[in-house]
């Protein structure tokens, strides 16, 4: 049984555009992050759960060549994209769902990016990489919390509303990374740890952050044209590309990164 939410998976023609726009907006100061993480803990295999297209992966193995990643995805067509456009001589690229019957293969680092807002049973899932993680290994959860942050500004106010609805009405987790820390220590796992980070236009960039917006809503106009309608792209799309020109314009998304180390 997938521990995957289906639905996620009518989107895989579209999302390519919203991966490569994470990339741009979030990899200046997460890559770097990574990295570190990786060589401070001498990692030497890591499993990506949920890598998308891989092409986010691709930026950070070239980073460390020594180390071997493994990179699944639940959708076929995205593992294709993977292995036509990010192939690199370190990563294996897998069109495999993670639960019980995953391999029973160690790694040293387990990777979920924006992942486990799609899962069924998130709990499940920590604990199914529990098992797969050799002793002292690490988990690295990284997730959205969606928030309009108490904007004045309506526009912005209505995106975030209707991508909360929009991810509630597909089975999805809008408010999951609150929940991260506790479901770690409950699974046994020790040196917790979760923050937060601020994404702003000021930090990131104006173009990087909203065109990552602009990609969004093109993701969600067209997997549920009720929630996101034309009107309500077109309205959020002429925002974006007004605020892109008016620097007094500073909205702002909460991504966390939560953390665990399975005990010795």
């Amino acid at each position: 049984m997938t521990n995957v939410n289906t639905k996620i998976l009518q989107g895989s023609n579209f999302v390519e555009a919203c991966y490569t726009a994470q990339i741009v907006a979030f990899s200046n100061f997460e890559y770097g992050c990574l990295r570190e993480i990786i060589l401070k803990n001498g990692t030497g295999q890591v499993l990506d759960v949920g890598t998308g297209t891989g092409e986010y992966l691709k930026g950070l193995a070239v980073l460390v060549p020594g180390v071997s990643f493994t990179a699944i995805d639940a959708d076929e067509k995205l593992i294709e994209i993977a292995n036509k456009k990010n192939a690199a001589p370190n990563i294996c690229f897998r069109n495999q769902f993670f639960g019980p019957d995953f391999p029973s293969e160690t790694y040293d680092l387990i990777l979920a990016r924006f992942a486990v807002e799609h899962m069924l049973d998130v709990p499940g899932f920590i604990s199914e990489a529990c098992k797969r993680l050799n002793n002292g290994g690490l988990i690295l959860i990284t997730e959205y919390y969606i928030d309009d942050l108490h904007s004045k500004n309506a526009t912005w106010r209505l995106f975030r509303k209707k991508e909360h609805e929009f991810y509630l009405k597909f089975g999805s987790h809008p408010g999951i990374s609150t929940l991260l820390p506790g479901y770690l220590r409950e699974t046994g796992f020790g040196e917790v740890d979760s923050f937060f980070r601020h994404i702003t236009p000021s930090i990131v960039g104006r173009d990087p952050f909203y065109n990552l917006i602009i990609a969004y809503t093109n993701l969600y106009h067209r997997l549920d044209e009720e929630i996101f309608t034309g009107v309500l792209r077109n309205r959020i799309t002429r925002y974006c590309e007004d605020a892109l020109k008016d620097e007094s314009v500073e909205d702002g998304l909460m991504v966390s990164y939560t953390t665990g180390r399975k005990r010795l």
